[in-house]
């Protein structure tokens, strides 16, 4: 599970975290859990926010970060859904320069 902090931003569609890692009873073996972060960026979407289409437009989001592995797109490690929300579990990034032009 996870323990949620600040808000980190806000869109069309939900809302993402900044979200802590909360140690739960050790199902994997330690050197699994040791190489994960402490903290995420957790992307909260509302299901009441989707419209027909959106949908099939986060199938293939889901489906692209699962499998993109690259420096320059941030890692997604889960996602999960329950009755009213989709997460996704995504690498925190602390800071970042946007370079323009």
């Amino acid at each position: 599970g996870y323990t949620f902090g600040e808000k980190l931003g806000a869109g069309s569609y939900g809302t993402v975290y900044k979200a802590r890692l909360t140690p739960i009873a050790q199902t994997r073996p330690s050197s699994a859990i040791s190489t994960r972060p402490i903290f995420y960026a957790i992307k909260c979407i509302s299901r009441k926010a989707l419209t027909k289409t959106t949908p099939d437009i986060l199938i293939n989001e889901i489906k692209l970060l699962k499998h993109i592995k690259h420096d320059n797109i941030v890692e997604m490690y889960d996602f999960s859904v329950n009755g009213i929300l989709v997460f996704f579990e995504i690498l925190l990034i602390r800071s970042f320069f946007l370079k323009v032009g």
